[in-house]
């Protein structure tokens, strides 16, 4: 009997798709290589089919004679299909499993439409950051505080800045949070050279940074002690506040009690204790000045939140985002090209190709007997018998 269109499709069909992956199944890194722990179902699977191999035929020799099994036709007595059926199943495996560790491609970039509000944070980065009254540190207590905004925004261009008795923008207003993440590892207590705190200075640094974002509607975050505040720089901060339709939050990081400043011993390289500049100086104390940044709060038409109740921030801004103005602007992002999916259609196919086998068991049993020099013939094993 001749082959049917159906048989040589379950063939050609499959082979000709994965010809067609093979310039997809390249990839340049993975995603998640933990999920090629997936390949160790292979072993497994291996043991199972041996399993359970060695169980069917022991159930055949308790009901048919030795002599006559190689002469019946029964499913999985044709061992070539079953090392082929074996061969594809694990083949499928190993492409799940690269599809779930997540191949990757070249880097693209992409852009697209969102509408929000510039919201920029200014962290005090001076030497009383370093203090311990807020776990595990001032600084590191706020670039937590900041991580955990990132995680819950979405449109808004954020920005960020640090100060000392000076400032410096760190990140432009972008929608790349995770750049900003990374940024935030790299900061540090001693990120500027000098060492005091000057709140005036942020101010004027955001005041920049914003003029440059045209009628969005704009947020202010200030995270700092607010102590050390020179009265005329602060009478000058909250003086632009009341001509900004800016609307300020600050949060107070550290206690009214204080702390101690940890700094480094420059001669010993161990942890020693910020002293005043005289003779047998006692230790400095850095203490949370709240009544600065509550008035710099209430210029702004914000609020002022101790560090330890920040996980009021977030609904706070929303409500400010509601009254403010949003401004539609496009945004670049560059990512990696995501491969896995033909990965997880090679296994289809291959799946395919084992179910193949098992519906047209005759045909490639016949296709396999007429293979010249390959396998001996079903019927010369029947004669032999």
């Amino acid at each position: 009997m001749g082959m049917k269109w159906p048989f040589f499709a379950l063939i050609l069909v499959p082979v000709c798709l994965g010809g067609l992956l093979l310039p997809r199944l390249n990839f340049l890194q993975l995603g998640q290589p933990l999920g090629l722990l997936a390949l160790m179902l292979i072993p497994v699977v291996l043991w199972l089919l041996r399993h359970w191999l060695r169980q069917q035929q022991h159930s055949l020799h308790q009901l048919i004679d030795s002599w006559l099994l190689p002469r019946l036709h029964t499913q999985g007595s044709y061992r070539p299909l079953l090392i082929a059926r074996s061969i594809l199943l694990m083949a499928m495996i190993a492409c799940l499993a690269m599809a779930l560790a997540r191949p990757q491609g070249n880097i693209v970039a992409g852009e697209q439409e969102q509408s929000g509000i510039d919201l920029l944070f200014a962290l005090d980065v001076s030497d009383s950051s370093r203090a311990t009254d807020v776990h595990p540190s001032r600084l590191e207590a706020s670039k937590y505080l900041v991580r955990q905004m990132l995680q819950q925004l979405t449109s808004d261009r954020v920005g960020l800045i640090v100060f000392t008795n000076e400032a410096a923008p760190v990140a432009p207003l972008t929608t790349d949070y995770g750049a900003l993440d990374t940024i935030l590892n790299d900061i540090t207590p001693g990120f500027l050279p000098s060492r005091g705190t000057q709140i005036g200075a942020a101010i004027t640094a955001a005041e920049k940074r914003f003029a440059k974002s045209g009628d969005t509607g704009k947020i202010l975050v200030i995270i700092s002690d607010g102590e050390n505040q020179d009265p005329d720089s602060l009478n000058a901060a909250l003086g632009t506040l009341a001509k900004k339709d800016w609307i300020v939050f600050t949060i107070g990081a550290g206690t009214p009690q204080g702390a101690r400043i940890p700094v480094e011993d420059p001669i010993f390289s161990r942890l020693i204790y910020k002293r005043y500049p005289t003779e047998g100086g006692e230790e400095v104390i850095t203490k949370l000045d709240e009544a600065t940044l509550k008035r710099l709060a209430e210029r702004g038409r914000g609020k002022y939140l101790p560090i330890q109740k920040a996980n009021q921030l977030p609904k706070l801004i929303e409500q400010a985002r509601s009254t403010l103005q949003k401004q539609s602007f496009s945004s670049s992002s560059l990512t990696r090209e995501e491969r896995f999916q033909a990965w997880l259609l090679l296994a289809l196919l291959l799946f395919t190709l084992e179910r193949s086998i098992v519906l047209w068991e005759n045909r490639w049993q016949q296709v396999l007997q007429h293979w010249p020099g390959k396998l001996p013939r079903r019927s010369s094993e029947v004669s032999n018998g």
